[in-house]
C-alpha cells in the first residue's frame, strides 16, 4: 500500500496490524512473514490462499448447506481461539474476511477468474479437504482482564454485537456474536439482522429476534450453536 496520502494516525493503526498479526502463529490463521516499509509504500508479505474468501462462496452458492458450514465454522473457531490465547480480539470476523484454501489442488492457482468461480461453485466442502483461514488483522485488538474498557465502536454494523453497540466495552463475546451472523448468513443468504436505517438495525440486534428457514431439515447441533452466539 501506498503511505504518501496516509496520515500519522492511519499508518499508527497498520503499524499496530503488523504488531498483532507478527503474534499470531495458527494453522488457521494467514501467517503474516515479513512486512517492509519504503519512503512511498508499505509491503505485506502474507500466506497466498487460492480459493477467493466466503463472500464469493455465498454470492456463488445463494446459501451453503449445514454440513459444509460445520467444517467451515469448525476451522474459524480454532482460528478465533488461537488469538484468544494471545488477548486479541479480532472485531471484524466477517465472510470477505475468511480465506479459502485448496492446497490438494494446485491447478486452482492457474485458474482464470472464471474457471476458479465454477470450482468453488461445485466443490464439495463437507469432506473438509480445504482450509478457512482469518484473514485482515486492521481492527484488532489487545485486550485486558478480559474487557477492553476502550468505547470505540469498529467493524462491520451488520455483524455488531449488542455488547458494541451499547459502548459498554468489549471482550471476546464480540468475536463469538460475528461468527454467529457469520453461520446465520451462509446457511440462510442473509444476515439475521438487516435494515437500510442504522438506528432501525440497531434496534433489531439488540432485541435479537430472527428466524431460521432452510431447504433442509434443521439440526439441532446447529440450532444450538447459534443460540450460544446470538
Amino acid at each position: 500500500m501506498e503511505v504518501a496520502n496516509i496520515s500519522q494516525e492511519e499508518l499508527d493503526c497498520i503499524q499496530k496490524e503488523v504488531q498483532i498479526h507478527n503474534m499470531v502463529r495458527s494453522d488457521y490463521c494467514v501467517k503474516l512473514y515479513h512486512s517492509i516499509k519504503t519512503k512511498s509504500s508499505i509491503y505485506m508479505f502474507q500466506d497466498y490462499c487460492n480459493g477467493f474468501d466466503l463472500a464469493m462462496l455465498l454470492k456463488l452458492r445463494g446459501r451453503i448447506t449445514q454440513s459444509e458450514v460445520s467444517q467451515i465454522l469448525k476451522q474459524v473457531v480454532l482460528g478465533c481461539r488461537d488469538i484468544w490465547t494471545l488477548s486479541v480480539i479480532h472485531r471484524d470476523i466477517k465472510l470477505a474476511n475468511i480465506l479459502l484454501h485448496f492446497p490438494e489442488h494446485p491447478e486452482v492457482n492457474t485458474m482464470r477468474t472464471a474457471e476458479k468461480q465454477q470450482f468453488l461453485k461445485h466443490f464439495d466442502l463437507s469432506q473438509g479437504n480445504f482450509k478457512a483461514v482469518i484473514s485482515d488483522f486492521g481492527l484488532s485488538t489487545i485486550v485486558y482482564e478480559g474487557t477492553n474498557s476502550q468505547l470505540s465502536i469498529c467493524g462491520t454494523p451488520l455483524y455488531s454485537s449488542p455488547q458494541l453497540l451499547k459502548k459498554r466495552g468489549y471482550s471476546y463475546k464480540v468475536d463469538i456474536w460475528a461468527i454467529g451472523i457469520m453461520c446465520y448468513e451462509l446457511l440462510c443468504g442473509k444476515t439475521p439482522f438487516h435494515s437500510f436505517e442504522m438506528k432501525d438495525l440497531v434496534a433489531k440486534i439488540n432485541k435479537g429476534d430472527y428466524t431460521v428457514t432452510l431447504k433442509e431439515p434443521i439440526l439441532i447441533e446447529c440450532v444450538l450453536f447459534l443460540s450460544q452466539c446470538l
